[in-house]
């Protein structure tokens, strides 16, 4: 097959097309909060609870569910998603009063930040809907700092390949 890289732009639109929201379910939610028991019991397991600090990047936030278990723990979460999650996870943050620039519409590998900014980042069922991973973890990498960490939750190999939509990848 050849491949047309003038028309690069055309491939990237008809990605975006392919953007699906992801409302809140039992399953996805466990996972959520199974990882950052791991996160307080590990990376954080020195210090007591609710007094961690740092900021941690929520990438493919969804609604914003786990700004509140974030901030409970000490950190500043920000998040990134995009479509019609974004516009949920900013109705959300006004219901819970908090600043809705804390969430920002912003694709997985482009993020709009300055290097070395976040503390953790924590990817929750979102590097798979990535075509190009190996660019999306680069990104990730230049945004946390060099003694940060990476909490990556991903589906089971060959299960949403052939199941799910627009999973592209890993």
């Amino acid at each position: 097959m050849k491949r047309d890289y003038l028309n690069v732009s055309s491939r990237v639109k008809r990605l975006t097309r392919d953007i699906y929201a992801q409302p809140p379910d039992a399953g996805h939610s466990a996972w959520a909060l199974n990882a950052v028991e791991w996160i307080a019991s590990t990376i954080y397991v020195e210090k007591k609870p609710g007094k961690y600090e740092g900021k941690v990047l929520d990438v493919g936030c969804g609604h914003a569910f786990m700004c509140p278990v974030f901030e409970a723990l000490g950190l500043e979460w920000t998040g990134v998603t995009i479509g019609e999650d974004f516009r949920q996870a900013q109705a959300n943050m006004e219901i819970w009063n908090k600043s809705i620039s804390s969430v920002q519409e912003s694709d997985m590998t482009f993020l709009p930040f300055e290097d070395e900014r976040f503390d953790l980042i924590f990817a929750r069922h979102v590097l798979e809907h990535s075509p190009f991973p190996v660019i999306t973890l680069m990104e990730w990498r230049r945004v946390v700092k060099d003694d940060g960490y990476l909490c990556l939750v991903a589906p089971a190999p060959h299960w949403w390949t052939s199941r799910g939509r627009n999973h592209y990848s890993i």
